[in-house]
């Protein structure tokens, strides 16, 4: 008999904690943040339309400058490029920069990224 009512109490407390949830699930708010709603906006109008995103741009390709010194060894990707016999600068053409308005698609390439295709090693 006591296990009988054990279980039923265990039954309609269970019961009653589903419906509790339940019932304050119904009153969340279900906002997202402005955040979340500019980036849907964003992503939600044609690109190229009125405010949309722009794909075409112009290219402008370029050089960067890295000073070396004198028997140094400066190679690219793991590839031995050339050996400096004296100090000084080299110049490395890769650089590209792009602008709107044009018919090609761009990304960027700063000196930065060539940069960290660069290994120099110094010798004495």
């Amino acid at each position: 008999m006591k296990l009988i009512v054990i279980k039923n109490v265990l039954l309609c407390t269970t019961f009653l904690t589903v419906l509790f949830v339940g019932i304050n699930l119904q009153h969340v708010d279900n906002e997202y943040s402005p955040a979340v709603m500019a980036n849907v906006d964003a992503l939600s109008t044609p690109e190229g339309e009125d405010g949309g995103v722009e794909t075409f741009y112009n290219r402008h390709e370029g050089f960067c400058d890295f000073y070396v010194k004198a028997n140094a060894t400066v190679t690219i990707l793991g590839l031995g490029v050339f050996q400096a016999d004296a100090n000084g600068l080299v110049r490395v053409s890769g650089q590209l920069a792009c602008s709107s308005g044009g018919v090609f698609t761009c990304r960027p390439i700063e000196c930065y990224d060539i940069y960290q295709l660069l290994s120099v090693s110094e010798r004495d």
